[in-house]
């Protein structure tokens, strides 16, 4: 089981705080030594934090690559779960992707009412 970054950063913080009530009782080589592993920790965390949200990042884009090529072989219209099932995505993760694609312009603005105007579609929404 993988635990979330937040978890993580709470369990650091507690085991800080307990450094800091039992500072009267240890020697100062253990003490700064106990911080200084708190902060390699933390830069540890960090950097680990910021590289998988660059690869969440990248993965999305691919995603959003994906869909757009996918669109531009098969045209614009259909039933989203046509295309989600093309795509072999969930129908909401398709719609996102859809939605981020016409705010960047990649696709005409309201495409993505085509694939949202049958009354099938849009209770899933």
């Amino acid at each position: 089981m993988i635990l979330p970054l937040d978890v993580i950063w709470f369990v650091i913080l507690i085991l800080l705080l307990a450094v800091f009530s039992t500072a009267p009782f240890l020697s100062v080589r253990i003490f700064w030594v106990l911080i200084l592993l708190f902060i390699i920790f933390g830069l540890a965390l960090t950097i680990i934090s910021i590289l998988s949200k660059r690869r969440q990042r990248a993965k999305e884009a691919g995603d959003e690559n994906t869909l757009l090529e996918y669109l531009r072989s098969h045209g614009l219209g259909g039933k989203l779960s046509e295309l989600a099932q093309g795509l072999g995505m969930p129908e909401e993760k398709t719609l996102r992707l859809l939605l981020a694609l016409e705010e960047r312009g990649d696709i005409p603005t309201g495409s993505a009412k085509i694939f949202t105007a049958n009354p099938q579609d849009s209770g899933k929404i």
